[in-house]
């Protein structure tokens, strides 16, 4: 019996350290929509997450002028690695012409693929148009973060006289305005009809808060979900 102790007690130890390896834990993703409105651009974010690194990014952007764009991109351990945009910007004779954009990088960050065309023509970047796609990700990962930190998301729905029902849900709203920006827009706009609206703001369990009103459109305008522009891994 006295033989057979240190045999059990050492496979309890075995059995113990297989257990503490198996245990390790991958934190789920985490995803975050924003907004944001300066000047004649309008942005909307959606943000995937993983152990605070991000993992893909996907923005809906108008401009002036009537432009509008929809990009992706997509990191891989913390690093840039690929992203894709298209849509619609004034060219050289100042009226709007369809656009594409499409980047790699490799580890270090430089650009060992690129692809823009214009009206249909291939054309070669300039160094300020490849850094300006890095200069936009870095200002929508500081929006991100700041929306965070001020309890601020993407809310997204339609409104008349005072109420909103969000996207995907059936139930009214009452929708307050806190800053006098955001009334103020939605006052120049308003009608008894009301229509779609994209904001920032807080959705509380009875109410919504706005800060800032994004867009503002009829009721034929369907919520906007996340482009989805790079092919899936």
């Amino acid at each position: 019996m006295k033989r057979l102790i240190p045999f059990v007690f050492l496979s309890l130890l075995a059995g113990c350290e297989t257990t503490a390896v198996s245990d390790t834990v991958i934190s789920p993703l985490s995803t975050q929509a924003a907004g944001y409105q300066h000047g004649n651009t309008t942005a909307l974010y959606w943000y995937t997450s993983q152990q605070n690194q991000p993992v893909k990014l996907a923005e809906v952007i108008t401009t002036a002028h009537g432009g509008r764009y929809e990009s992706e991109y997509r990191w891989h351990e913390g690093k840039l690695r690929e992203m894709k945009r298209q849509g619609t910007r004034v060219g050289d004779e100042h009226t709007l012409v369809p656009f594409t954009l499409h980047l790699r990088f490799d580890p270090k960050g430089q650009a060992v693929y690129q692809r823009f065309t214009q009206d249909g023509s291939v054309l070669p970047l300039s160094e300020v148009e490849l850094s300006e796609p890095l200069r936009q990700v870095d200002t929508a990962l500081q929006v991100l973060r700041q929306q965070r930190q001020a309890g601020l998301s993407l809310v997204q729905g339609y409104w008349q006289q005072q109420h909103m029902i969000l996207c995907g849900e059936q139930r009214a709203k009452p929708l307050t305005f806190v800053t006098e920006a955001a009334q103020s827009m939605v006052s120049q706009r308003q009608t008894s009809a009301g229509g779609y609206v994209a904001l920032a703001g807080k959705v509380r369990r009875d109410s919504i808060e706005a800060s800032q009103v994004l867009l503002l459109a009829d009721n034929s305008q369907q919520c906007l979900l996340p482009p989805v522009l790079l092919e899936t891994q």
